[in-house]
């Protein structure tokens, strides 16, 4: 396999992700932060061929054709808090689509493991940009004097993991509500922390003399001036099979003073297929400010057993390519419910 090793005295800046205990988890400092050990290298060439899904480069685990690498970091933490790991990762086999990457994630504090899972994903093509990254998390729970803990990615992929690697990139840690909410920054008030969002997406609202939304200063736009199409998604652990509640604040807007209508769909995905999908619409009512022009929406739904992870996705169908008016949520909340 052909791999993209960028030396260390190339990779420029340094970046901590925000409101993250993770110190350069998007690797743009190389492996400033991280212990490594022989497998591990950096991918992706500044500018000119970027690789990964928050900056220029990305981790590779198991580069070189060696077995068994491992990429750490000890972070802070609060004790007895619940804990959200995030991250990107993609196959890196270059154009040989019948190879498959394996590692493990595990979290662990002294002798104690917090949390411990097992990946595996399939090369769709040689990794160029964000292609291929599929978005990924673990959740966890500190103990009760547990202020420190250590983050290991593992390269377990048979046969010593010849002409096949796992790229690694946007690693975060970040506390998780002990209102039950899978989702992460439900308000916007850290912008897209947590949230995967196309182009065509934007923040809204202005601190402090012109908040938009329900909670907060700010709300997620979605569409407007020629976007139909643009998608905003978090994929969210799973705790337990069973029924979902996912609520929402929406708003439409729109340029001018007539009255225009946006349209979109939630999708929920899980394992590539589709569990839900719900059409909604809303007519726009005048200028958005603080929570006028809000309304509260609700979806309930079930995942069955075996489900770890999931996603939930909002997509801006409204016609004409989204010119006549756009959508903005706010409070994206979703939490597992023991009845319908």
């Amino acid at each position: 396999m052909k791999n993209t090793w960028l030396p260390m005295t190339l990779v420029c800046g340094v970046a901590v992700d925000s409101f993250s205990q993770i110190v350069n988890g998007s690797f743009e400092n190389g492996f400033a932060g991280w212990k490594t050990t022989p497998g591990c290298f950096i991918i992706g060439h500044p500018r000119t061929e970027p690789i990964g899904t928050h900056g220029q480069v990305s981790a590779d685990l198991g580069g070189g054709d060696i077995a068994g690498a491992v990429l750490s970091q000890m972070f802070n933490c609060e004790p007895d808090t619940d804990y959200l790991l995030t991250f990107d990762s993609v196959c890196n086999a270059g154009d040989d689509l019948t190879q498959i990457t394996e590692w493990q994630v595990r979290i662990t504090a002294g002798n104690s493991v917090l949390a411990e899972k097992a990946f595996a994903q399939k090369n769709v093509g040689q990794p160029a940009g964000n292609f291929g990254f599929v978005p990924r998390s673990v959740r966890f729970h500190t103990g009760p004097a547990t202020t420190t803990a250590t983050v290991s990615f593992a390269d377990t992929t048979p046969g010593g993991g010849l002409h096949v690697d796992t790229g690694l990139d946007h690693v975060g840690v970040r506390p998780l509500r002990r209102d039950g909410n899978c989702l992460i920054n439900s308000s916007f008030e850290r912008r897209w922390d947590g949230w995967n969002a196309d182009d065509d997406c934007s923040i809204v609202g202005h601190k402090p003399d012109r908040p938009v939304g329900t909670e907060g200063y700010f709300s997620a736009s979605l569409g407007g001036e020629g976007s139909t199409g643009a998608v905003l998604s978090q994929t969210f652990n799973c705790p337990q099979a069973g029924l979902y509640r996912l609520d929402f604040d929406s708003a439409s807007y729109a340029g001018t003073n007539s009255p225009s209508r946006a349209t979109w769909n939630v999708v929920i995905s899980a394992d590539g297929k589709q569990m839900t999908r719900q059409s909604y619409a809303q007519k726009r009512v005048g200028s958005l400010r603080g929570k006028f022009g809000f309304r509260h929406r609700k979806l309930k739904f079930a995942l069955p057993d075996g489900i770890q992870e999931a996603t939930v996705s909002f997509i801006n169908t409204t016609p004409d390519d989204g010119m006549s008016a756009g959508v903005v949520f706010d409070q994206v909340k979703l939490t597992p419910v023991s009845h319908p």
